[in-house]
């Protein structure tokens, strides 16, 4: 069960990403290396008061597929591409093995090239086709927001699918950083385990029975899941305490950003 070793960061690189991040949106920094190493920062950004939430992590793309973009991507080719649109994503930089070559905001179509080949982290749109009442679930470690805030401080943020595949992300343990902001670990539990794994965590929930409320869940510390519709929904405290019991005793065998403290543990 153990995250794939992730390639170095080495050789040229290209970043991508936005110009500013007006709020409310999400936005996505990519930092491709030729590598396949692929650094990723993606801000959620909201309305009025409190922090905002912001994922950082690393992925790794097929080596081919990173020299094929950095291939097309010199300052020439850059700045020679149509104008991004207003709002949307645009190369930022290239790098070479020694250092910046170039910096500014051009090629939107290549942008969106690389944003679209290297995974997100945060959770996305199912990855398999859902035919069970559930599909994903999400175990949130978080104060409670307060009145007119979106989020509150968020501690952990874990996500397991029916296909296996997971994501788990932390807060730094150094107080003194901007809170919200969370490392991920991502990984994938052996194909053969996947299943019945996943139908042991999720034993409990009732997908039917859940309210249609929707709710992913990071406004308070809880269990959500969702199922064909997409939508996170909470599940209630019986429920939720005892999915979080099987995933604490499931999370011993992967990285340590997954695992919980017998506190941690949803009553």
């Amino acid at each position: 069960m153990a995250t794939p070793i992730l390639p170095s960061a080495t050789g040229a690189s290209i970043h991508v990403g936005f110009a500013s991040t007006p709020p409310p949106g999400d936005y996505r920094f990519v930092r491709l290396h030729e590598s396949g190493r692929a650094e990723i920062r993606e801000v959620l950004t909201v309305n009025g008061p409190g922090p905002w939430l912001t994922y950082e992590g690393v992925v790794s793309v097929p080596p081919a597929t990173a020299r094929a973009i950095l291939r097309t991507a010199d300052p020439t080719h850059v700045t020679n591409a149509p104008p991004p649109l207003l709002g949307a994503p645009c190369v930022l930089g290239l790098a070479s093995g020694t250092g910046v070559v170039w910096q500014g905001c051009a090629d939107g179509a290549l942008a969106r090239r690389v944003l679209a080949d290297v995974p997100r982290l945060t959770p996305a749109a199912l990855g398999i086709p859902c035919t069970t009442a559930v599909c994903e679930v999400r175990l949130v470690r978080s104060t409670p927001a307060r009145p007119h805030e979106r989020y509150g401080r968020i501690v952990q943020d874990i996500v397991i699918s029916a296909s296996g595949a997971f994501s788990c992300a932390t807060a730094s343990p150094d107080r003194h950083e901007t809170p919200n902001v969370l490392r991920v670990v991502r990984g994938r539990v052996r194909a053969a385990d996947a299943g019945a794994l996943f139908n042991w965590l999720a034993a409990s929930i009732d997908g039917s029975a859940r309210p249609p409320v929707g709710d992913d869940g990071l406004a308070a510390s809880g269990v959500v899941a969702r199922g064909p519709g997409g939508v996170w929904t909470r599940v209630a405290t019986p429920q939720a305490t005892s999915t979080s019991i099987r995933w604490a005793r499931i999370a011993t065998r992967l990285p340590p950003a997954c695992r919980l403290e017998p506190a941690d543990v949803v009553k």
